[in-house]
């Protein structure tokens, strides 16, 4: 049996697409929420976990699991609060995260794609207020 204090953690090293951001994200709350279509089904009122000007993690009900790959662009996307532009939004799934503590849920890693330089200021300007860096 080991005595002693427990070894340090492995290091992790931070992932490629966490190096390659081009925009600040920041945690936000329930009040957050995006809507879109996969496929025949629509998704209203989902939760955000973060919210940049170049995407979002949306918290999915688990029972959407087998309907999303990365790669799949999401139709008639809008983000769901009133600070946030009212335009449909081209989107694409970029990444499928399954952390053990969303509860029903699995993370969306959602990219905006082409939208226009008003979206991208206006997302800019609502993160940089929210996390102090204006006043």
């Amino acid at each position: 049996m080991r005595r002693g204090p427990p070894p340090p953690p492995p290091e992790t090293s931070v992932p490629e697409f966490v190096k390659k951001r081009k925009y600040t994200r920041m945690p936000v709350g329930l009040e957050h929420r995006i809507r879109f279509a996969i496929g025949a089904t629509s998704l209203e009122h989902v939760p955000l976990a973060n919210l940049s000007a170049g995407g979002c993690l949306a918290l999915v009900p688990a029972g959407m699991a087998s309907h999303v790959r990365p790669g799949l662009l999401l139709m008639d996307c809008l983000l769901e609060h009133g600070e946030m532009p009212d335009a449909p939004i081209c989107s694409r799934i970029m990444r499928i995260e399954v952390p053990n503590n969303l509860d029903g849920h699995f993370g969306l890693g959602i990219a905006f794609l082409s939208t226009s330089p008003d979206f991208y200021e206006q997302i800019n300007t609502y993160v940089a207020r929210h996390l102090g860096c204006l006043d």
